[in-house]
């Protein structure tokens, strides 16, 4: 699967972030603590429904706000899928694929 499009909403430092992952070679460049590492934790984060740099999923949802979502589009064989995932403090995490909930 290739990921194509990225979409993260009060993940870590991002407030609101919409990204376009087309061509072959993607390239992260960046100050120190402008976020480069967070982008990846939250691939990661839609591949496996947790983070690689917290166990508790509630270190992820950034500072002053009260829920994160990550959306990510894929392309496999010229076959399309979105994958969701969001959690709100005091609630179970949300992990939606093409709409279906898991």
């Amino acid at each position: 699967m290739r990921l194509q499009k990225l979409q993260l909403y009060n993940y870590r430092n991002y407030e609101d972030l919409k990204l376009d992952l087309e061509g072959e070679v993607f390239c992260l460049l960046g100050k120190n603590g402008s976020g480069k590492t967070n982008l990846l934790d939250a691939i990661y984060y839609l591949s496996f429904t947790k983070s690689f740099l917290n166990a508790t999923d509630s270190f992820n949802v950034r500072t002053g706000e009260s829920v994160f979502s990550i959306k990510g589009h894929f392309v496999r064989d010229n076959r399309e899928a979105e994958v969701f995932c969001s959690m709100q403090a005091g609630s179970k995490k949300i992990l939606r694929e093409n709409g279906n909930d898991y």
